[in-house]
């Protein structure tokens, strides 16, 4: 337990700077129709009372960590260890991953600077939305964007709500437009092997996939969204053979930086693929933060700049373990009712890499 407690300061510690005082909600008024309703008062005030406490301790030690450099290279060095290959094997790509830690340090030391200097601008632009039960995610979709790309810490039966939510909604709202969801937790189609997808309320033949998940892209599938998968989970053997690595059991490295970055580079030419064959259609890429997120290195949103795109992620409070306005987002409504939703929009694209999306969701656990 206190490992873990550790690392969640640690990994929070990686945000970028802020103050430990709150500031007002910045931005335009939000209007009414957005949402349901407000969140009233809750009567959980314990739990309230308990989750405030737990950021505002969480974001004294981010100022104090952030306003001493020992600290914070100490701090980084800690966290990102966990972004490192297996003592054993893959020589060939160590050197690799850790210029690529390297790099990721030299970042997150620029972006403590860069918040330092800009946290005002940086709030200004924030549409910091009052916590509701229901969201109405299309009014928050970029209707320009080809690709939207859906972040989530994983396995948190919240979150998988609200990404099916976001999806549902805009299929309804675009009931003659070719809608797509390309995902993680569905193994891929091989090359030379027939379209499998996902057929409706039935597990494809010969795959795989997450089965915490599978509720979830059954019922997108049964709302007429066009399902696929991004993973090679044949132990990558395919996608190490493709790369030229020694060991075709792969998934051992796969967590490391260069691990994400070459699974990264494989599920981007499917996209690639899927959104030149369908120029019409909207195309939704669900995978983990760390894929997803503009605050990393070689994240997909930028393998496919060339696309128009926007970035959604989810979190619950208290592991948005990179953002840099922790406790500006966390408002007394949303702590103080576990069934509430919090939502911040960016409206500066400036700051994308300080934040890591466009929009931000937040929901308890």
């Amino acid at each position: 337990m206190g490992k873990q407690i550790f690392f969640l300061i640690l990994s929070v510690s990686l945000g970028l700077a802020l103050h430990a005082q709150s500031i007002k909600p910045a931005g335009p008024k939000i209007k009414q129709k957005w949402l349901n309703k407000a969140v009233p008062k809750s009567n959980s005030s314990k739990e309230g009372q308990r989750m405030m406490r737990m950021v505002k301790k969480v974001s004294a030690l981010q100022y104090k960590t952030f306003h001493s450099p020992e600290e914070l290279s100490r701090t980084l060095d800690i966290s990102l260890a966990d972004f490192k290959l297996p003592p054993l094997g893959y020589s060939m790509l160590k050197k690799a991953n850790e210029t690529r830690i390297q790099a990721s340090k030299r970042l997150f030391k620029a972006r403590v600077q860069w918040y330092q200097q800009e946290r005002t601008q940086v709030l200004a632009g924030l549409e910091i939305y009052p916590a509701a039960h229901k969201v109405d995610y299309v009014s928050l979709i970029d209707p320009s964007a080809r690709i939207i790309f859906l972040g989530e810490r994983h396995y948190v039966g919240n979150i998988r709500k609200q990404i099916e939510q976001v999806v549902l909604q805009y299929r309804k709202a675009h009931p003659r437009k070719k809608v797509y969801l390309l995902t993680e937790f569905l193994e891929m189609n091989y090359p030379n092997e027939p379209n499998y997808g996902l057929y409706q309320g039935v597990m494809f033949k010969g795959k795989k996939m997450s089965w915490s998940y599978a509720s979830v892209l059954f019922r997108l599938r049964q709302n007429g969204v066009s399902v696929f998968g991004l993973e090679p989970l044949r132990g990558l053997k395919d996608l190490a053979q493709k790369m030229r690595l020694p060991d075709p059991n792969f998934s051992r490295s796969s967590l490391s930086l260069i691990g994400q970055y070459i699974r990264n580079k494989s599920w981007m030419d499917t996209i690639r693929r899927v959104a030149l064959q369908n120029p019409d259609a909207v195309i939704f890429v669900y995978t983990g933060l760390g894929h997803s997120s503009y605050k990393y290195l070689e994240s997909l949103p930028f393998m496919l700049k060339d696309f128009s795109s926007q970035v959604f992620l989810f979190d619950m409070v208290g592991d948005d373990t990179l953002n840099p306005a922790f406790a500006d987002l966390f408002k007394e409504d949303f702590l103080s009712d576990k069934q509430s939703i919090s939502v911040t929009k960016l409206n500066n694209t400036k700051y994308r890499r300080l934040l890591g999306a466009d929009v931000l969701v937040y929901v308890h656990p």
